[in-house]
């Protein structure tokens, strides 16, 4: 009885979802709006390794100024920042969205309030989608496939 094991079958398989995850998000622009420069430093390395264009706001006043000026595909939302928090800053984007006649932006909350019922308060406030920290990467990266699978980026 005889059996092989795929192991450089695997390795091609990884680099053709890497190169197609990059072709994908060629000419994507994302705001990631995050206060802590930690969480800045460590999203600038994932953002850089899926190919994603990216503008960072360090509070929700910033995150709107910078709506106003430029074309997001997508924003990742951070909620407990200074000057003015997630959820506002979501609330002020969807009104100007609606009062310019803009297509929708998503805004996807990323956030380390996990407890009952925050995944649905952020859904409430207008967010498309909601994740937790720390970050899944691999979660990140469906979510942003799901959003260009379905046209909306």
């Amino acid at each position: 009885f005889y059996f092989s094991i795929p192991v450089v079958l695997g390795k091609e398989i990884k680099e053709q979802q890497y190169i197609s995850t990059s072709i994908l998000f060629k000419d994507k622009k994302i705001l990631l709006v995050e206060d802590n420069k930690a969480n800045q430093t460590f999203m600038k390395v994932i953002l850089k390794k899926i190919g994603l264009e990216f503008d960072i706001a360090t509070d929700g006043i910033e995150a709107i100024e910078y709506f106003m000026k430029n074309k997001y595909d997508v924003i990742l939302m951070d909620e407990n920042m200074p000057n003015m928090g997630g959820i506002e800053a979501t609330k002020h984007i969807l009104k100007y969205e609606f009062e310019n006649s803009l297509e929708h932006t998503p805004i996807i909350a990323l956030t380390a309030n996990a407890l009952k019922g925050d995944r649905e308060k952020f859904i409430n406030a207008g967010m498309d989608e909601y994740m937790t920290k720390p970050l899944d990467k691999n979660k990140l990266n469906e979510i942003l496939k799901s959003f260009i699978s379905k046209g909306k980026l």
